[in-house]
């Protein structure tokens, strides 16, 4: 198993390395989530230019962006009840925010949260620390 901190630190060196201009990205600072890569740091420069889903252009530090994973290996985790739909929310942010994609589709008796990473071991072990077993990984992060 990955150690969860070596995942962490390649994923944000990953974002000015791999990242690709209109590329989609998590931003957690503001209210805006996903937002749309524009431009990456010029010379001199600490910030990246993005555009939010409404047209807003912003300008934030990269280390306040997540490279969300463009890969097809996935895992699904079921959210019971109807009433959860906060929860299965919070548990999408926090999915993207550790830089997996995750969709949600609702079921009749609650939330399938789907969720999609570079590799099936980081799916796994993400849904298994995080989810299953309640396991805090923000301070490895």
């Amino acid at each position: 198993m990955k150690c969860i901190r070596e995942i962490a630190k390649r994923r944000g060196l990953d974002l000015l390395k791999n990242a690709q201009i209109g590329d989609i990205v998590f931003c957690y600072v503001g209210t805006y989530h996903e937002v749309k890569l524009i431009e990456k740091p010029s010379e001199g420069s600490i910030f990246v230019t993005c555009e939010t889903p409404s047209g807003k252009i912003i300008r934030v530090q990269p280390c306040d962006l997540r490279r969300i994973s463009k890969g097809n290996y996935f895992s699904e985790y079921y959210i019971e009840g109807i009433r959860n739909e906060k929860q299965a929310q919070e548990i999408e942010y926090k999915t993207k925010y550790n830089g997996f994609r995750a969709e949600i589709e609702r079921k009749d008796n609650g939330y399938l949260l789907r969720i999609y990473g570079d590799s099936q071991q980081e799916v796994d072990d993400f849904v298994s620390l995080f989810l299953e077993q309640d396991f805090d990984i923000s301070p490895y992060i």
